[in-house]
């Protein structure tokens, strides 16, 4: 019995952990395939106003984000999904003519975001399908372990039964 939860202890740790990095590995291919994926960004530095374009490896640079949006909701065959518009989304860029990191509006916001999502959506199903099938291994080798220590504690209290029922005859 002490085995057993003890085995059933390290099972939900080895999925807990399975689960961590799963959603970690998700999180990180999908700002990669988000951030150093094909597309130009269209800025217009706030400090000097002139407009420049920027690559996806631009955008991964810095974290710094302005921005205002609103949320809508829709259906989309037949699911609900829930969608952010930006009126106005600024990210500290490297200004060619001011020649210093300053904010940048982005202009394409709104369309570098439906071209991005499903790249990140594909990540993010890719990662779900194999958390779920590691899940499933790390439960069924367990299972095994679980199975072949309750076949072991049945064994050892059959013969104290037997044990037991000969000291009494006996």
């Amino acid at each position: 019995m002490f085995l057993r939860m003890i085995l059933v202890t390290i099972m939900g740790i080895l999925l807990l952990g399975w689960v961590i990095f799963c959603g970690i590995q998700w999180i990180r291919q999908g700002k990669r395939a988000v951030f150093y994926g094909d597309f130009t960004g269209h800025i217009k530095c706030e400090k000097c106003g002139r407009e420049y374009t920027v690559s996806g490896p631009e955008f991964a640079k810095g974290s710094m984000v302005r921005s205002k949006s609103t949320v809508s909701t829709g259906i989309k065959g037949g699911m609900m999904i829930r969608q952010r518009k930006y009126s106005y989304y600024a990210r500290k860029f490297h200004c060619p003519f001011c020649k210093k990191r300053v904010y940048g509006q982005v202009l394409n916001i709104n369309e570098l975001q439906g071209h991005m999502t499903a790249p990140a959506v594909k990540a993010g199903i890719r990662w779900l399908i194999l958390m779920c099938v590691g899940g499933f291994l790390i439960m069924a080798v367990m299972g095994i372990f679980i199975n072949f220590a309750d076949a072991a504690a049945r064994r050892r209290t059959d013969a104290l039964r037997q044990e037991y029922y000969y000291n009494e005859r006996g």
